[in-house]
């Protein structure tokens, strides 16, 4: 067996911004100011990562590249009109422009089960929004960003299609990346999460739909 291509252990300090008092833009913002690492990683409370340091190697030197945006575990290669990767197109159509992986609790006997985009597949690659249920980018990326935009929006959602395709309009590249997590969530498409789609529409309105 040849030498390990890891550089050695990364230092990494956990930040916990209090939820229940912020916003998750304003949240986010502060837990990003707070710290003075070139890399950040924003992930929600109710994540488990499954993976040793090995699985961050190709993605943390993606970070390195000033073309680098931002980088998750699911994401979608286009946007519609409404905001959205589904919603105007056949159910098969729309898994095709899926990426990534995210594993949630089950009752099986292993206690989870993995959900893989597109279909069974589980590709991984450049994507135009991702997720946020984990996200990761270098700090010049959310600082040339103005990081993530508390002004327009409130709540806990959109935060992340926001960012991300901020990034993708400036021409920065998104990619989704093989970080195996399980989430205890499968999301709250509630009415505010409707009330922040309508904004996001309208701030990009002249800029949908998207693809790569």
């Amino acid at each position: 067996m040849g030498p390990s291509r890891w550089p050695g252990p990364k230092k990494w300090r956990l930040t916990v911004i209090d939820g229940t008092s912020n916003d998750i833009f304003n949240g986010y913002n502060k837990a990003a100011a707070s710290t003075t690492g070139d890399i950040l990683a924003f992930m929600h409370h109710d994540i488990q990562v499954l993976a040793n340091a090995v699985a961050f190697e190709r993605p943390l030197r993606l970070l390195e590249e000033p073309a680098t945006g931002l980088i998750g575990i699911a994401g979608a290669t286009r946007l519609n009109a409404q905001g959205c990767w589904w919603g105007d197109l056949p159910l098969q159509e729309v898994m095709s422009h899926c990426r990534g992986i995210v594993a949630y609790p089950d009752e099986n006997p292993m206690g989870m089960t993995y959900t893989t985009w597109p279909g069974g597949q589980g590709l991984f690659g450049q994507v135009v929004v991702v997720d946020g249920v984990f996200l990761m980018c270098h700090r010049r990326t959310l600082d040339s960003l103005g990081g993530f935009d508390s002004k327009t929006f409130k709540g806990f959602h959109f935060y992340d299609i926001d960012i991300s395709f901020r990034a993708h309009l400036r021409g920065l590249k998104n990619y989704v990346a093989p970080l195996p997590l399980i989430h205890e969530s499968r999301g709250n498409y509630d009415d505010a999460w409707e009330s922040a789609r309508k904004l996001f529409v309208d701030k990009f309105s002249g800029q949908l739909p998207c693809r790569i």
